[in-house]
C-alpha cells in the first residue's frame, strides 16, 4: 500500500497501480510500504480516503499472464517455483499443511511453465485460464486461494480484489462464503475503499481523487496526468478479444460476475 497525509491506497497488481502511485506520490507525496498487501491490522487510518483500483476481468487475466510470459509477478512465483517443503504450517494448520504439502508434491510446474512460453499465443493464455479455474489446481495458487470455500465459484480475480479490499478478512474463509450470495453481500456492504480508481478511467478518476484531496489542478497539471505514460506494462498483443473464444469468455462473466456487475463490465469482441 501506498500512504500520504491525505490516503491509504491498497494496490490490486495489474489495475494501473504502480502508475496511480507515481502520480499520487508526484501531487501528495508519500511513503511505500509493502506493495500489494491489505493495510496492517492496527494501522492507523486517521481519517485518511482509503483508495483502491480496479479493471476490466477479462482484462486483467491477459495482463497477469503476459506479465508472467516476462518471468515476472508473484502469482507466476507461486505456480511455477521449485518445491517448497518447509513452511506451510504444520503447527498451527496441520491438515491443511499436509494437503499443501501433497499439492506440492505433484504440483505440474512444467505445465504452469509451458503456459508462459510465448506471450502473443492465445492458446497458450486460454489453456493457462482453464488451469487457473480448474478446482484440481486451486492449492497452487497465492494467498490461501484453495482455503476459501469462494473459490468454488469465484474467480482468481475476484478473491485477489476481495482479499485486499474487504473489511474483515476471516470473512472470506468462514463456510457461509460458500454461498455466492453471501459474497456479493460482502462485496456491495463491507469493503475497505472510499474511492474506487478504474483502470479504464485512470487520469479522470484520480483528477477526482485529487479534488477529493483538496487539490485544485492547473490546467497543465492536468495535462501531464493524461500525457504520463503507464509504468510496468505487459507485454502482450493490445485487443483483449485476440486472447479469448467464446468458452473462456462465458467462464470469466460467470465466475467474475459479481465484479462485472456491480463496475459494469462487458466482455471484449472476440478477434
Amino acid at each position: 500500500m501506498f500512504v500520504n497525509e491525505k490516503l491509504i491506497f491498497i494496490q490490486l497488481e495489474k489495475t494501473g497501480c504502480t502508475h496511480i502511485k507515481r502520480l499520487l506520490q508526484h501531487f501528495l507525496g508519500g511513503a511505500q510500504h509493502d506493495k500489494h498487501s491489505r493495510i496492517p491490522e492496527g494501522f492507523a487510518t486517521d481519517g485518511r480516503i482509503i483508495v483502491g483500483s480496479v479493471r476490466n476481468p477479462w482484462d486483467w487475466y491477459v495482463s497477469m499472464w503476459s506479465y508472467g510470459c516476462l518471468g515476472q509477478g508473484s502469482l507466476y512465483t507461486d505456480l511455477t517455483a521449485p518445491l517448497k517443503i518447509k513452511g506451510h504450517g504444520y503447527r498451527t494448520e496441520p491438515v491443511l499443511a499436509l494437503r499443501r504439502l501433497c499439492n506440492e508434491l505433484s504440483k505440474a510446474r512444467r505445465h504452469w511453465q509451458d503456459c508462459y512460453a510465448d506471450a502473443l499465443d492465445p492458446q497458450l493464455f486460454r489453456r493457462w485460464l482453464r488451469m487457473l479455474h480448474d478446482p484440481a489446481n486451486s492449492y497452487d495458487l497465492m494467498d490461501d486461494y484453495a482455503k476459501s470455500p469462494m473459490s468454488r465459484y469465484a474467480g482468481f480475480f475476484t478473491y485477489r480484489y476481495s482479499r485486499l479490499f474487504v473489511r474483515f478478512l476471516d470473512h472470506l474463509f468462514m463456510p457461509e462464503m460458500k454461498n455466492s450470495d453471501r459474497l456479493y453481500s460482502v462485496l456491495e456492504q463491507d469493503i475497505l475503499p472510499d474511492f474506487i480508481i478504474r483502470n479504464e478511467s485512470l487520469e479522470q478518476d484520480l483528477v477526482m481523487l485529487l479534488s477529493h484531496c483538496g487539490i485544485t489542478l492547473a490546467a497543465e497539471q492536468v495535462d501531464f496526468i493524461h500525457s504520463t505514460y503507464k509504468t510496468n506494462p505487459s507485454q502482450r498483443e493490445r485487443k483483449t478479444g485476440y486472447y479469448y473464444d467464446p468458452e473462456t469468455i462465458e467462464m470469466v462473466r460467470r465466475r467474475d460476475r459479481h465484479l462485472i456487475e456491480k463496475y459494469g463490465y462487458a466482455a471484449p469482441d472476440l478477434d
